[in-house]
């Protein structure tokens, strides 16, 4: 999709729901209609009929009682355990089973790869319109724009679209310090030649030799930028003000912690400041003098190592300071990020202050930190114990309530068995987020201990300040509340993974207010409806019904059915279950079935 194109909203609405792995039968209607666009991005409406006949295929897990697996607790024992080699099937009906079993789970795993396929391409175009939605340089004209610096023209006053669009292609192509440097813009026309040696327009290593031969060496240019970088974290409080008298801008800072008389900006340079916000880079332009002085004399506060540290990812420099506190150069950053964001991770973490804390405090505050990095953890950066204890630390953003659930929702899939193995994190949390991530194949149990731990924390009484009318008309303070925070894990699992007993065993156990949560085709009863009962020319009682929506052929009542429903209060749904056992199967097995 070209850069400067607006998506439509309905074209936007149904990446939206791609994203999160929403699939309709009404958004084909709308990939359909703008077909061209969504052609485009690599999407077509067969893609998601596929995915919907897949969600049809894995609604429902095949049900044992299909299969007349009778024996007590075999069901289980095969859904948990189809794939292992040490499960032998005793007869024809296990058998059966298992085969439709390893078909489920095929059709489910494929099902979950194409839903996450089109999420990621939905979510990557949804990204790129917001980026681009101040940004119109198309490709051609950011090349274009590549070749000017390279051949030293004038990108200035090119016509950009809106404010700050050079800084955004300046930022995009790595060229924004590279651009500041005062250097009749070799270091730039370097930069931007890479670029293009990069995107194939001009041969690998052209630039450089280009380079060499007016005596101006990649490694010289490497180091220019290098120190530009280093000088831009040596000032500090930088100042743009416009005098009183005469109405001129001027500017004014710290080099390396001390006071420097203000300077009088040029036009061209108050302007280039308006336009592209690069106020260290300017005051290191104006101060260049002071600057190197003071490297001359050995009074700088910053190096290479400061910027080596400046540009360590997040997760590795929060672990740095948990093992040994701030170093040198963490003192150097904050000192220089007081005034403005010089470094991100100063400002990001909120570390300001944190300098005169003791080495223990500051190792204490990067452990509580690091629950924000959870994600990007590598085995090895901690200990066993470490990981143990960081998911139980409360993390910054958030209360008590459910820190192991919020922190495990994060934690990398590979540090799970050591979770499990300390034993101090319950196994109900632990299988709630295994089966909200979708780690492992979920089993019966975890199915089960999942509920447990949704149920326990979304019918939590909370104190209600309002307060709300009983039967009597009296205020009570106190009532079960949907904590809309939680979400719900039988949506993450077929129904039928949990028997009949198990979901009325967790409505009993919860107070009777768990049938609010428990699927309504949770009891094959639910998924049975539309039942009939005719009479045929011999005088018998047939019974026909629709299970799943599926019309189902009729089938001979026994004379004891028969009697039973001429009774008002008999359960016809319930009565239709022993008759269509066979139908809670899927197409693809009852298919089988009757192949046999």
């Amino acid at each position: 999709m070209d850069n400067r194109q607006r998506m439509t909203p309905e074209v936007r609405n149904v990446l939206k729901k791609l994203v999160h792995g929403q699939v309709v039968e009404d958004m084909c209607t709308d990939v359909r209609k703008y077909a061209d666009e969504f052609l485009r991005m690599g999407i077509s409406s067969y893609d998601l009929m596929e995915l919907l006949e897949l969600k049809r295929k894995v609604a429902f897990l095949p049900d044992s009682f299909a299969y007349l697996v009778e024996r007590p607790g075999r069901g289980d024992y095969l859904l948990a355990n189809y794939d292992k080699s040490f499960v032998k099937p005793v007869n024809e009906n296990e058998r059966r089973f298992l085969s439709a079993l390893q078909s489920y789970y095929q059709d489910d795993a494929t099902c979950k790869q194409k839903a996450d396929s089109l999420s990621q391409l939905a979510k990557r175009h949804l990204n790129s319109e917001h980026e681009n939605a101040y940004y119109k340089l198309g490709e051609e004209q950011e090349l274009g724009l590549l070749v000017d610096i390279v051949l030293n023209r004038d990108i200035d006053r090119y016509p950009y679209h809106y404010p700050g669009e050079q800084q955004r292609f300046l930022k995009k192509f790595d060229l924004y310090d590279a651009y500041h440097v005062d250097d009749d813009r070799m270091v730039l026309r370097w930069k931007a030649g890479e670029m293009l040696e990069s995107k194939g327009l001009l041969n690998k290593g052209s630039v450089e030799h280009m380079l060499r031969e007016v005596g101006l060496p990649v490694e010289k240019l490497r180091n220019v930028l290098c120190q530009y970088k280093i000088d831009g974290l040596r000032v500090s409080n930088v100042e743009v003000f416009t005098e009183k008298e005469g109405g001129n801008k001027c500017i004014r800072c710290l080099i390396d912690g001390g006071y420097q008389p203000s300077m009088e900006l040029s036009s061209k340079d108050a302007e280039l400041l308006d336009r592209l916000e690069n106020w260290h880079g300017m005051a290191a332009k104006y101060y260049v003098d002071v600057l190197n002085r003071n490297r001359k004399e050995n009074r700088m506060v910053a190096d290479e190592k400061t910027l080596t540290r400046m540009s360590m990812p997040y997760v590795d420099r929060m672990v740095d300071i948990y093992k040994y506190g701030l170093n040198e150069q963490d003192l150097v950053l904050l000192k220089a990020s007081q005034d403005l964001e010089i470094d991100s991770f100063c400002w990001d973490n909120m570390m300001l202050g944190l300098e005169e804390e003791s080495i223990e405090m500051q190792k204490n505050w990067a452990f509580d930190k690091l629950t924000n990095y959870i994600a990007n953890l590598r085995p090895g950066q901690l200990s066993e114990e470490d990981i143990v204890s960081l998911v139980e630390t409360i993390p910054d953003w958030s209360g008590a309530e459910r820190k192991e659930e919020k922190n495990l929702m994060e934690l990398p899939e590979t540090f799970f068995p050591i979770v499990e193995q300390s034993g101090k994190i319950g196994h109900d949390v632990i299988d709630y987020v295994k089966v909200q991530r979708g780690i492992e194949r979920t089993t019966p149990d975890m199915a089960y201990n999942s509920m447990c731990y949704f149920l326990s924390h979304r019918l939590q009484a909370e104190w209600d300040p309002v307060g709300a009318d009983d039967e009597y008309g009296q205020v009570v303070g106190g009532y079960y509340y949907p904590n809309k925070e939680i979400s719900n894990p039988a949506e993450k699992f077929p129904v039928n993974l949990l028997s009949e007993k198990q979901w009325s065993g967790l409505a009993g156990r919860y107070s009777g207010e768990a049938a609010e949560f428990i699927p309504y085709t949770a009891f094959r009863k639910n998924r049975i409806t539309g039942v009939q009962i005719y009479p045929m020319r011999n005088g018998d009682l047939n019974i026909r019904c629709l299970v799943d929506g599926e019309q189902q052929a009729g089938k001979r009542l026994s004379e004891t059915d028969a009697m039973r429903c001429k009774d008002e209060k008999t359960d016809l749904n319930e009565l239709a279950v022993g008759y269509f056992a066979n139908s809670f199967a899927r197409e693809g097995e009852r298919n089988m079935m009757l192949s046999r």
